[in-house]
C-alpha cells in the first residue's frame, strides 16, 4: 500500500491556487490521509507583484525555491512523501521539477500537458479558440473573460459556469506580460528522455484546447502509464474529479 503522501497541486496558463476551489479539499478527502498544498507560479496569486521569467527552468528553481520554505516552515519532516498533481503548463513544470530534483516528489501526476519536441503547435493549442482567448484577453468584462475561457475548457453539462466565471472574476488578473512569459516558456520547453520518479500521465479524448495526442506523445516517450477519459475537457479534474481520483489510486496501489 503507498504511504500517505504530501500532494503540491499546481495549475495551468495564468491560473492560481485558488481556481482549484473545492477541489483541492475534495482531493484531500478522498485520496486517503492526504493533505494537498499549492504554490502560485511568479506573477500568478501570491507572486502577481513579481516577474514571470521567461524559461521553464527559471521557472521551476523560483517555484521550488518557495515550496521548500514552506515544507520546511509548515515543520513537515524532511523525509515526508510528496507527490505532485499538475495541469496543463503546471504538468510542464512538474515533469521539468522532477526531471531536475528527482529526490523532491516520489510520484507525478501530469494533466492534459504537453511538450515542445513531441507534438506540434495546432495539437498544443487549438487555433479553433483563438478568436474566444483574444476576446478574452481584450474584453474588460472580468466575468466575461472567464466565461469565455470556460466555454471552451469545461465539458460537463451539470456544472454553472456563470457561477465559476462570476468567483475567478474577483481574482486579480495576471498581466498580458506574464501570459507571453509563460506562453513562451511553454513553447520552448522540451521532455528530456527520461524521468526518473514515477509519472503518471491523464488526458482527456475531448480536450478542446490541448489535443489528446499530447499526452500520448508524453507517456510513450518516457514510458509512463496513461488513462483517457472520454469526455471531459481540459479541465479535467473540474469535469471528472472522482475519475481522476480513482486513476492516481488505482496507480498507487499498483
Amino acid at each position: 500500500m503507498a504511504p500517505p503522501y504530501h500532494w503540491l497541486m499546481l495549475r495551468g496558463l495564468v491560473r492560481e491556487a485558488r481556481h482549484w476551489g473545492h477541489l483541492k479539499d475534495y482531493f484531500a478527502e478522498h485520496l486517503p490521509a492526504a493533505s494537498m498544498h499549492t504554490v502560485d507560479f511568479p506573477g500568478i496569486g501570491t507572486e502577481l507583484a513579481r516577474r514571470s521569467p521567461a524559461n521553464m527552468d527559471a521557472i521551476v528553481d523560483d517555484m521550488r525555491a518557495r515550496h521548500l520554505a514552506a515544507r520546511a516552515a509548515a515543520g513537515i519532516a524532511v523525509d515526508a512523501p510528496w507527490a505532485i498533481f499538475a495541469v496543463s503548463l503546471g504538468g510542464m513544470v512538474a515533469l521539468n521539477w522532477a526531471s531536475r530534483y528527482p529526490d523532491d516528489f516520489a510520484r507525478v501526476v501530469v494533466v492534459n500537458t504537453s511538450a515542445g519536441n513531441l507534438s506540434t503547435p495546432f495539437q498544443r493549442f487549438s487555433w479553433r479558440n483563438l478568436g474566444k482567448v483574444l476576446r478574452a484577453m481584450f474584453t474588460r468584462s472580468a466575468v466575461q473573460r472567464e466565461r469565455l475561457l470556460l466555454s471552451f475548457t469545461v465539458n460537463s453539462t451539470t456544472i454553472d459556469l456563470d457561477a465559476v466565471a462570476r468567483d475567478w472574476a474577483t481574482y486579480p488578473r495576471a498581466s498580458r506580460s506574464t501570459l507571453v512569459r509563460q506562453m513562451w516558456a511553454a513553447s520552448r520547453w522540451k521532455l528530456p528522455r527520461t524521468i526518473a520518479t514515477p509519472v503518471l500521465v491523464l488526458a482527456s479524448d475531448a480536450d478542446r484546447l490541448c489535443n489528446v495526442q499530447c499526452g500520448k506523445n508524453i507517456a510513450a516517450h518516457i514510458g509512463a502509464p496513461l488513462q483517457l477519459h472520454p469526455t471531459a475537457g481540459h479541465e479535467l479534474p473540474r469535469d471528472a474529479p472522482d475519475w481522476c481520483i480513482e486513476m492516481v489510486q488505482q496507480w498507487l496501489r499498483a
